[in-house]
């Protein structure tokens, strides 16, 4: 096809049917990925790395954390240590959030009411076969 002789109509709803194509193949990926990821269970914050049939899998668990609004309310009354656990935007400092669970379970347990925590969507990769 010579794209010279074709009309800007034609290539607009040759334009609209590629992208159609294109969401419904992602639309399609998505679907199959979740289709794995329930086949294959794993940790909330977990990466499971395994070979099928020659095909390399990889599916990434997180979790995704959000800050509440009342954290910048209360910050100067909380310890040190809680405020630590935050990056100032407020945002998660999760290096310091994990250490805090573990070596200070009591401020741990403060910082938490300020966060909201939920599975963030799985990735999944996979590599060969093609």
């Amino acid at each position: 096809m010579d794209m010279h002789e074709v009309t800007v109509e034609t290539l607009c709803r040759a334009w609209l049917d590629a992208k159609r194509d294109e969401d419904e193949a992602a639309d399609l990926r998505k679907s199959l990925a979740a289709e794995i990821v329930a086949r294959i269970p794993g940790d909330a914050e977990s990466t499971d790395r395994r070979e099928v049939n020659g095909l390399k899998l990889v599916i990434t668990r997180k979790l995704t954390r959000t800050v509440g609004k009342s954290l910048s309310e209360d910050w100067a009354q909380l310890p040190l240590t809680v405020q630590q656990a935050f990056r100032w935007k407020p945002e998660i400092e999760l290096k310091n959030l994990r250490a805090l669970e573990f070596a200070a379970p009591d401020d741990y347990r403060i910082a938490a009411t300020y966060i909201t925590t939920k599975p963030a969507t799985p990735s999944v990769s996979i590599e060969g076969g093609v």
